[in-house]
């Protein structure tokens, strides 16, 4: 089976020691109640909060990718029109989208 993704022992807020693997080709879905660390998560793996050596994509480190790498293989869409922005600065925002254009 090949990994497409993997996550050893993350710990962040809500998480303490969270593995998962998606094989490549996969498909998966979370759920949950509201405050359970959906979001967070899907924050987490798509690299838009840090980690350090514990989220593996294509068996590489998501740290170890630039954002412009990064960013052409992993994609974050916001399911809310509430909350439509993935940053607490408008300066965060900014810099996030000209990041990923280069």
């Amino acid at each position: 089976m090949e990994e497409l993704l993997k996550v050893k022992n993350l710990n962040y807020k809500l998480f303490k020691n969270l593995n998962l693997v998606v094989p490549t080709g996969s498909f998966i879905s979370l759920s949950g109640s509201n405050n359970s660390g959906k979001t967070t998560l899907i924050k987490l793996l798509g690299g838009l909060l840090p980690t350090q050596n514990t989220i593996l994509l294509n068996n590489v480190y998501l740290e170890s990718y630039d954002f412009s790498e990064l960013y052409q293989l992993v994609g974050v869409v916001i399911s809310s029109e509430l909350d439509p922005f993935l940053f607490d600065t408008v300066e965060k925002e900014l810099l996030f989208v000209l990041h990923n254009n280069n």
